[in-house]
């Protein structure tokens, strides 16, 4: 879901000379939303979540609430 935004804000410049980090989450085991990369370019759009397979364990979702929590926290 991230990366749509981010691909948003990186469209919206007139001239581009770095790279932005987009993408990166094809480094992950799964993905929830759907933007293919054709000839190194990514279309910008809103994409719809699909959390289809994507279980874990109620101890790993309290986890991630938890550093969420936590996180929150530090830039509040």
């Amino acid at each position: 879901m991230g990366i749509s935004h981010g691909l948003a804000f990186a469209a919206s410049f007139h001239e581009m000379n770095f790279d932005c980090g987009l993408a990166t989450g094809s480094l992950l085991s799964a993905n929830v939303g759907s933007l293919p990369i054709v000839d190194g370019e990514i279309e910008v759009k809103r994409i719809e979540p699909n959390f289809e397979g994507i279980e874990v364990s109620p101890e790993r979702y309290k986890w991630w609430q938890d550093r969420l929590m936590k996180t929150w926290e530090l830039i509040a």
